[in-house]
């Protein structure tokens, strides 16, 4: 419906940022709750698991879609295994459902978590475009050479970073990242 709203319309210049959040709650008997890490809180702690893609652009943000996950013990406790979808399972459900809105921008952000080759072959073979961190463990070929991450990391002298700046989106303060661009391979990823 906010498409219909010349305001709140996606634009191209707008970007899609998928997430998972921790929203606490007290009830352990409540469905869905259950002990799940916060990396604000850094701990352990009691609540929903949301996965949730937000559109930001310009002095805008708004929740576009979101899913719950829900841990295979915790829906045993209910009689519900059936129901069990990997979060990265749910992160292209939800990547799937926004990409059929008219109009809709086609950059995303997410963190390492939800970076797969499956979500990037899905993002990449719908057109759109993507950042986000890859994990440290990976393969990769640069320069006909093959390296782990971590390796091709440490090869990359201080002075080829660039200082990036970047608002954080929960608290609008900033940080600064140092950031340094190689193009490389990774086998297995084609797209089909």
């Amino acid at each position: 419906m906010f498409q219909e709203v010349p305001y709140l319309a996606f634009k191209k210049s707008g970007v899609l940022s998928l997430d998972g959040h921790i929203i606490g709650k007290l009830g352990e008997k409540i469905e869905g709750v259950d002990y799940y890490y916060s990396p604000v809180e850094k701990k352990d702690i009691l609540g929903l698991s949301m996965i949730s893609v937000h559109y930001y652009e310009d002095k805008k943000e708004y929740p576009v879609i979101f899913d719950i996950y829900r841990k295979k013990s915790e829906l045993e406790k209910y009689k519900k295994e059936d129901l069990y979808k990997p979060k990265n399972e749910i992160a292209r459900d939800l990547i799937d459902e926004v990409l059929k809105i008219s109009g809709v921008c086609n950059k995303w952000v997410f963190d390492r978590y939800f970076m797969t080759k499956d979500t990037a072959k899905l993002l990449i073979r719908r057109g759109q475009f993507y950042v986000s961190k890859i994990k440290r463990n990976w393969n990769c070929t640069y320069k006909n050479k093959k390296y782990r991450m971590s390796e091709l990391y440490n090869t990359i002298k201080e002075e080829e970073f660039e200082i990036v700046k970047a608002k954080l989106a929960y608290n609008k303060e900033y940080r600064y990242y140092k950031v340094a661009l190689r193009n490389i391979f990774i086998k297995n990823w084609e797209i089909n």
